[in-house]
């Protein structure tokens, strides 16, 4: 897929189609972060999020907002992610998206920064409205960052406080 999209990128950014250019400069960001490259990811998806609000896509904008707090979350930028999440929740509201995935990032930021309860009842919420909606909306990538901070979550509590913050 990579080369793929590598191949098509210089067409797009010669036609001057920004929003192909975006799209697939997001695309290779999600590549990237799948492959633990978290700096090619931020650097692909900086490009995107510039382009998005270039376009005025409040969509973009909210999607590549919730990207790139993943990555830096993942590098160590509890701060910077928080920022990033409220930005694509707020732009996500707006449009009435699922929030799942907002809730996700919220729930990971919890996790990072040892708030293990509170991130348990954000992953509990943000599974119920996974199941509740379309389970599509979860990249592999996310599905991935979704296992990742609520075993990290899970890991900071004993089995019988896990299961009912989860139930709660």
């Amino acid at each position: 897929a990579r080369r793929e999209l590598e191949q098509i990128l210089p067409f797009f950014r010669q036609a001057k189609a920004k929003r192909e250019v975006m799209y697939v400069v997001n695309l290779l960001g999600e590549i990237a972060r799948a492959e633990g490259k978290y700096d090619l990811a931020k650097k692909n998806y900086l490009e995107a999020l510039e382009l998005a609000q270039d376009l005025g896509s409040q969509f973009g904008i909210a999607v590549l907002s919730l990207n790139l707090g993943f990555v830096v979350l993942y590098e160590g930028e509890p701060h910077s992610a928080r920022s990033h999440f409220a930005e694509g929740l707020a732009r996500g509201q707006e449009m009435k998206l699922n929030m799942a995935e907002y809730l996700m990032g919220f729930a990971s930021l919890a996790a990072v920064e040892k708030e293990p309860l509170k991130a348990v009842k954000l992953f509990a919420i943000t599974d119920a409205q996974l199941e509740a909606g379309d389970k599509r909306t979860l990249t592999r990538t996310d599905q991935a960052d979704y296992q990742r901070y609520l075993a990290f979550a899970r890991e900071q509590l004993d089995e019988i406080t896990f299961n009912a913050a989860w139930a709660e």
